[in-house]
């Protein structure tokens, strides 16, 4: 495992409830009105955090000599060997994490590897549609190095509207970060974790590529059932779903409960 934890939604959490008094004497008590004034309140903070995270997923691949670049040296040169048993690679990974899986697929493929991967799965990526274009979209093809099928799990725009960050701001994050934290936000950032804005790519490899959305009225056939940015992980449907999509239907034995995964 590659163990990459940001602890932006708390950095992020404590900038915004500093906010909090400003925006609401300032807006009296309007959602939409107080929301505008945190993304400005907290751009400056919150901008500078989201580069730090954002170059710290980067250089953890940069170069060969790298920490990442590195362990996956280690990883390539073990399913390498001549005694290796054949091994099958997925990528999960939940907000930040398709950033640094974005650098990651970026490095296995400049190590001109054969080694394919079996599948990704995203769970409201915070990538911006630049990097999911660079990164993941030109390798969802057949041939020696690519991607053999993507998932992305993301809200409903409605649904995350519906969302808030810490209670303050009242939208998902990655209102906030298309809105205020990226390097350019007017028109606001587009991010693929989105549905506003990841709406184009559903048709691009449709064999290869499938988006699955929370939309708060969940059935029992839904991938996902999480209303919240933060839910995925904790919610069982996208959780099973995953599990399917690395075990394959018939290799799952012990499913993902509200219980297991309430932590």
């Amino acid at each position: 495992h590659f163990m990459y934890d940001t602890g932006l939604l708390e950095e992020l959490k404590d900038v915004i409830l500093g906010k909090q008094s400003q925006a609401e004497e300032r807006a009296g008590g309007f959602t939409d009105w107080t929301d505008r004034i945190i993304e400005r309140a907290t751009r400056r903070p919150g901008r500078a955090l989201w580069r730090e995270m954002k170059s710290d997923a980067a250089l953890a691949f940069a170069g060969g000599q790298s920490p990442g670049a590195q362990t996956l040296q280690a990883f390539l040169g073990a399913f390498s060997a001549a005694n290796a048993v054949p091994k099958k690679v997925h990528l999960v990974g939940h907000s930040t994490g398709g950033i640094l899986h974005a650098h990651l697929v970026e490095a296995l493929a400049a190590a001109k590897t054969k080694l394919r991967i079996a599948s990704v799965s995203l769970l409201a990526p915070a990538a911006t549609n630049e990097l999911f274009e660079r990164a993941f979209v030109p390798h969802l093809r057949a041939g020696t190095f690519g991607l053999d099928e993507m998932h992305v799990y993301n809200l409903t725009d409605r649904v995350e509207q519906d969302d808030d960050v810490g209670k303050v701001y009242r939208k998902s994050l990655l209102y906030l970060v298309s809105r205020a934290f990226e390097e350019v936000i007017d028109p606001p950032a587009p991010l693929v974790g989105m549905q506003r804005y990841c709406e184009q790519y559903e048709e691009l490899r449709p064999d290869r590529l499938f988006f699955h959305y929370g939309d708060g009225r969940s059935t029992a056939r839904d991938r996902t059932k999480s209303t919240t940015h933060g839910g995925f992980d904790n919610d069982p449907a996208t959780m099973n779903s995953v599990l399917k999509t690395v075990l394959g239907g018939s290799g799952v034995k012990r499913r993902f409960t509200r219980a297991s995964l309430d932590y």
